[in-house]
């Protein structure tokens, strides 16, 4: 995060896709991996990060609860499910309601001393065409 305008407001760079969806709609794993982070984030809310090589990672926000077995460093299949569609994040541990029910998806490449995004757009069409 920069040092914002001279308004004073900070300015945050979004870093991929918000799907809006129903709360409790399920969220399943793009791709198989390794879940490496997992819990609240003070943005994100309920998320889960996943290592799907060793170069990339995606990263699934705002969750109102995760599946059950799901946890930091479990294994997960592509098409399985791994959590919820929620509204959390945006405040302290628990926060929920700040904005519409989503998904935020993002993919971040890992292969620089400083992990960088790249934008998923057109992944998650190629995906929806492919089914």
């Amino acid at each position: 995060m920069g040092p914002g305008p001279p308004s004073g407001e900070n300015n945050r760079k979004h870093e991929g896709v918000d799907i809006i969806a129903d709360k409790g709609t399920p969220i399943y794993s793009a791709m198989d991996g390794e879940i490496i982070n997992f819990g609240w984030n003070q943005f994100g809310g309920w998320r889960i990060t996943v290592r799907v090589d060793d170069s990339t990672v995606f990263y699934y926000a705002h969750l109102s609860k995760y599946a059950d077995g799901i946890g930091k460093g479990s294994k997960i299949k592509k098409g399985q499910v791994i959590g919820f569609v929620g509204n959390t994040g945006y405040g302290p541990e628990g926060t929920e309601g700040q904005f519409v029910s989503h998904l935020h998806f993002g993919i971040y490449k890992t292969d620089a001393p400083s992990w960088y995004t790249i934008d998923p757009y057109s992944y998650l069409k190629w995906w929806e065409s492919n089914l």
